[in-house]
């Protein structure tokens, strides 16, 4: 018998795709994945039956049959591909011979479906003095907000009770588009809001290292590559040089040049690529100049 001598053995019930307590469009979409797990009792053409209790049609029925690769695996794969709509489940499983001995029921796996995409964000991008982007705007409350920038960098945050939600870029940006898209906690994602983004001429350059935003240079940071991002001031032109230094405690510099071309003074900025293999770990310094012109300096 599937439920053993006294009927009391019972199958586990996994569901993977619920491990979260949601399940998802996507994953509804190919119905959801279900194992149950054997007794010890079981033989080749029990039935192993999930019942899925909620929803609109409040009971639903799986069943499968259990044959000889089965019992040499240990379960059974069932896939649950019913009528079942946005809402809350509980499901359970059992194994029934052909007398009609049943097991006792698995453990119930409680989850909610949630197949309905949030909205697309609102978004409004402003430019900050120093070159960074601050995007902000509301989506659904609770779902996390991926706002990515114009150089490709992104930021991740939950948008608030009220719906409301602000990231800052880590750098100054070069002019392109700024994205937002929402998640919600089943996995749902939102369609793609999108702004342009032109970079603000300032008076004087403005020097950023993105990595640099927390203050600190790690080692993973520094072998993915680093850059310097300038946003070029007014009096820019085509065929300046653009100097990056980087400075250590024991006054050992290191130098990036790039010449303007009237494409990067269309784009409003420049990124140049920073090598700190001949510095000394520690506190950096780094300055920059447009055309003679200084920039800022950052530590």
């Amino acid at each position: 018998s599937p439920g053993g001598d006294d009927g009391t053995d019972a199958p586990t019930l996994t569901i993977a795709e619920a491990d979260d307590g949601f399940v998802s469009a996507d994953e509804l979409s190919d119905g959801i994945q279900a194992v149950v797990t054997l007794t010890s009792g079981t033989q080749a053409g029990d039935t192993v039956t999930i019942t899925v209790t909620g929803g609109a049609d409040g009971e639903q029925t799986f069943t499968q049959a259990v044959t000889a690769d089965d019992l040499s695996a240990g379960e059974v794969d069932v896939t649950l591909n019913g009528d079942i709509t946005d809402g809350d489940y509980s499901a359970v499983a059992s194994i029934t011979d052909g007398a009609g001995n049943d097991s006792a029921a698995s453990d119930a796996v409680d989850f909610t479906v949630d197949a309905t995409a949030p909205d697309a964000p609102t978004l409004n991008v402003v430019a900050n003095d120093d070159g960074t982007v601050t995007a902000s705007g509301e989506a659904e409350p609770g779902s996390t907000v991926t706002v990515t920038f114009p150089d490709g960098t992104t930021g991740e945050l939950v948008a608030g009770d009220d719906g409301s939600f602000e990231a800052t870029s880590d750098g100054a940006q070069p002019s392109g588009e700024v994205s937002a898209t929402a998640t919600d906690a089943a996995g749902n994602e939102s369609g793609v809001t999108t702004q342009d983004y032109d970079v603000v001429t300032p008076d004087t350059p403005i020097l950023a290292i993105p990595a640099n935003a927390d203050g600190f240079i790690n080692a993973e940071e520094e072998n993915s590559g680093l850059e310097a991002n300038v946003i070029l001031d007014e009096p820019a032109q085509a065929g300046e040089d653009v100097v990056v230094t980087v400075t250590d405690d024991e006054g050992t510099s290191a130098e990036a040049t790039l010449t303007l071309t009237a494409d990067d003074i269309e784009a409003g900025s420049v990124s140049l690529p920073l090598d700190f293999a001949d510095l000394t770990e520690g506190a950096l310094e780094a300055s920059a100049t447009v055309g003679g012109r200084d920039a800022n300096s950052l530590d």
